[in-house]
């Protein structure tokens, strides 16, 4: 069973925003998931009774449709059911999975006490553990992508999709924050982030909403075009922690 907590903030988004180490993010959730979208996480929060305080909503995939299998399988009767009762079923709590979520864990500690030497360094991390050859081509076939625009109707799809959730969660008084995750800089300013980012500013007025700052891309290295290394997964986390407090200390 997936759960928020009353006090907790969310983030939703994708495999992009899954990268966050929530092991330095206290009173946060994380419901994104590889493969999936951020209607997939903003289902999860939509069938809880309790909804949290803050929804951080990652922007780069809203294009993305929900994954309906996912919700079917998750709230489907019989195992919805046999997850809440019987509490060895639930995603999480089987044994294997509870010994890798240990094992997540303590790696990502371990990562976390090198990061004061990281963050303050000037070079920049290591692009990839992939070949350079393999390396440009799926940075190449992500540019090829991202250069064509979808049709309207789709976008316009998305995005009312979007706006009828947001404007629910509104009702029961959460808040909620956009942010950007930085990406290959060649696809920063593709033609489909740039339509995404100016759909976002037009159904979410950044004078309703809060966004946290896209830091510079050129500053972030990933391991396919979209995906931080694991040393840019901590400086951005550091960077989301930052914008956060930021954001509360309103």
């Amino acid at each position: 069973m997936y759960k928020t907590s009353t006090e907790a903030n969310v983030i939703v988004g994708s495999s992009l925003s899954a990268k966050l180490l929530m092991d330095s993010l206290s009173h946060f959730d994380n419901l994104s998931f590889s493969g999936l979208s951020i209607f997939d996480g903003l289902n999860l929060i939509l069938e809880k009774g309790n909804l949290p305080k803050t929804v951080f909503i990652e922007t780069n995939l809203v294009l993305r449709p929900e994954n309906t299998q996912f919700k079917e399988d998750l709230f489907s009767p019989i195992p919805f059911y046999t997850k809440k009762l019987i509490p060895a079923f639930r995603d999480g709590q089987q044994p294997m999975a509870v010994f890798g979520h240990y094992l997540e864990k303590n790696v990502t500690q371990n990562i976390l006490t090198k990061f004061e030497s990281i963050k303050n360094s000037t070079d920049k991390p290591l692009v990839s553990a992939l070949s350079p050859a393999l390396f440009e081509k799926m940075l190449s076939n992500e540019i090829q992508n991202y250069s064509v625009i979808p049709q309207e109707k789709l976008i316009q799809e998305r995005f009312e999709k979007l706006n009828t959730i947001i404007n629910y969660l509104n009702s029961k008084k959460v808040d909620i924050v956009f942010f950007e995750m930085p990406i290959h800089e060649r696809l920063c300013h593709s033609p489909v982030s740039n339509v995404v980012r100016s759909s976002f500013y037009q159904y979410f007025s950044k004078k309703k909403y809060y966004y946290i700052t896209q830091p510079s891309c050129a500053d972030y290295q990933t391991t396919d075009g979209l995906h931080f290394n694991s040393a840019d997964a901590l400086r951005y986390t550091s960077y989301f922690k930052s914008q956060v407090q930021k954001y509360l200390s309103r």
